[in-house]
């Protein structure tokens, strides 16, 4: 029994290095390399200050941005906030504040100084000259309240009638729209409202030609029209009478 025992210890060393051996094998024979690709940046893109890069994001339709001393920024709003707080020269800056136009930021004179906007909605976004983003007007008066040494109190009323003269703008567009719609439902329903001539008959009564018109709401109506003999006729007697005296045609009126 002993024996036995000292045969299964003296076997069991032996099965587990052989288990850790087949497993160092395992992993020796499938190594695993991953290998990270460099992103390849534009040096020569023209939307940027000198010494800026970017490269595509995504799907291809926004960028990433790449300054000078090597911070990556998701827009050119991020980068001009990024410009100022570590004291870019103010040419540089200014260009940036002018590349904005790529993001669809624009310049209004009734705007604080240096600021942008951009329609959201019935509302207005707002970059502030230092680069932060309001997402509306209410937060651009948050804004400046909180920053009295950088604005005034004309400031807000900057906001402010920016801000009514884009509501007004968006309500006479949705006025406008709204009445060309209810425009054409009016024209479809007087469209449907017409009769159609559907089919017609034709027949005679006392030399007149009677034109017997039936419409797609049931309706029919007549419709008269000369005889050709009859205009023929008329025609006749004109010519007839044209040269003669008025005593002749009284004579030829008269019954016989």
């Amino acid at each position: 029994m002993f024996q036995n025992l000292e045969a299964l210890t003296s076997i069991q060393p032996t099965i587990t290095v052989q288990r850790s051996q087949s497993t160092f094998s395992e992993q020796s024979s499938q190594p695993i390399i991953t290998a990270k690709k460099s992103p390849v940046w534009n040096e020569n893109d023209h939307t940027l200050p000198l010494g800026w890069k970017s490269r595509p994001e995504g799907n291809g339709t926004q960028k990433i941005f790449l300054s000078p001393k090597g911070y990556e920024l998701k827009s050119r709003r991020l980068a001009l906030k990024h410009m100022v707080g570590f004291g870019y020269p103010e040419e540089e800056i200014e260009q940036m504040r002018q590349f904005l136009y790529y993001e669809n930021w624009m310049d209004d004179k009734s705007l604080p100084h240096l600021w942008k906007m951009k329609k959201s909605g019935n509302d207005v976004c707002f970059v502030s000259r230092e680069g932060d983003l309001m997402e509306s007007h209410s937060q651009a008066y948050t804004y400046i309240q909180k920053n009295p040494k950088s604005y005034t109190q004309e400031d807000l009323l900057r906001i402010q009638y920016v801000s009514r003269m884009v509501q007004k703008s968006t309500e006479e567009v949705r006025k406008q729209s709204q009445f060309q719609e209810r425009s054409q439902a009016n024209g479809k329903i007087q469209n449907l409202a017409q009769p159609r001539e559907v089919s017609q008959g034709k027949f005679r009564v006392q030399g007149q030609s009677l034109t017997r018109i039936q419409t797609s709401q049931g309706q029919a109506r007549l419709h008269s029209t000369p005889s050709q003999n009859r205009m023929q006729s008329q025609s006749q007697v004109r010519s007839q009478n044209q040269g003669r005296s008025p005593g002749m045609i009284s004579t030829l009126k008269q019954p016989r």
